[in-house]
Order: C-alpha cells, then sequence, then structure tokens
C-alpha cells in the first residue's frame, strides 16, 4: 500500500480553521502526490471524538459537523486488525528492550513485569502513538505527525517512516 497515515494533530489542523498549523497543513495535504492514499486510523477518529465530548459545554453540536467534514476527506478510516496486534507487540518488546528500567529486562523479572507491565509513560510514549505507529508499520505507510515521538521513531526506524509536518 502506498500512502500516508495522518497522526491526530495532523487532521486537527486539516479540520480546525483557528489552529496556526492550519493554512501550512493544508497546502502540504493538498500537494500531496494524486495517487497516494491519504488515511486516518480508528484510533485518530477515537481520540478526535473523546476530545469532543469532553470539551467545554456547546461543543457537542461540532460531532456532527465533525463526522461530516472527516468523512468527506478521509472516506476510508484504517482499522486495527490482527496484523496490527502483532506490529504492536514487535514495537512495543522493542521499546521495551531499550527504554526499559534495566533491573525490569532481566529474563528472570519477565513472567512479574508481564503481569505488572511498564506503562507507556514509563517507556516515553502515547500509547495510542504506538498503535499508530504499529499500523504504518503493517501497511508500510509514511506516518505523518507533527509529533516528536522520540523514542518510537528510535525503535520504528527504518521499517516506519515518518514525515514531521
Amino acid at each position: 500500500m502506498k500512502g500516508r497515515l495522518f497522526d491526530t494533530c495532523i487532521i486537527d489542523d486539516i479540520l480546525d480553521g483557528s489552529s496556526p498549523h492550519h493554512g501550512p497543513t493544508v497546502a502540504r495535504f493538498i500537494e500531496l502526490p494524486k495517487d497516494e492514499l491519504a488515511l486516518v486510523s480508528v484510533i485518530t477518529l477515537g481520540e478526535i471524538e473523546y476530545g469532543i465530548r469532553v470539551a467545554p459545554a456547546g461543543r457537542m453540536e461540532d460531532l456532527a459537523g465533525y463526522r461530516k467534514l472527516v468523512t468527506g476527506r478521509f472516506p476510508y478510516a484504517l482499522p486495527v486488525q490482527k496484523p496490527t496486534s502483532e506490529a504492536y507487540g514487535e514495537l512495543r518488546g522493542r521499546l521495551f528492550e531499550r527504554y526499559a528500567p534495566r533491573d525490569f529486562r532481566s529474563k528472570k523479572r519477565r513472567v512479574e513485569q508481564i503481569q505488572d507491565p511498564e506503562s507507556g509513560l514509563s517507556l516515553g510514549i502515547q500509547e495510542n502513538d504506538l498503535w499508530l505507529v504499529a499500523q504504518a508499520y503493517e501497511h508500510n505507510l509514511v506516518l505523518v505527525t507533527r509529533d516528536k515521538m522520540r523514542h518510537l521513531v528510535a525503535i520504528a526506524s527504518p521499517d516506519v517512516e515518518f514525515e514531521l509536518w
């Protein structure tokens, strides 16, 4: 599959005309090759749905408008599937081996560690970002983001290409 998977921050910039990143992000989006897929993940859709639902009162009317906008620009949402879970497991394993505290990485601690896994925070990531990277890895997509994702870039490259907008 040839294309790009857009992180939540990029979708927010495209949809939110008041964002300082809106103009430059939309301009880059418009310039993308027409033969490449522009994809959004169901994870991103969930993050935006959540953000609207917990926004200050009066924002719920934005939900219908958001759904219409995102469906118009991104008619296909990339689902999480069984192969995604395999990519996720591989990438999270790489994170664990590189960023978990050393005493947790010994083979003797593995069973205990599985019962009390390292959190995304302790591994220096946001959990949903790892799922997006896993989807990009699974489908050989470029992940477009504005976030640095240093730890994810370190363990996923060169298997995943990142574009920082």
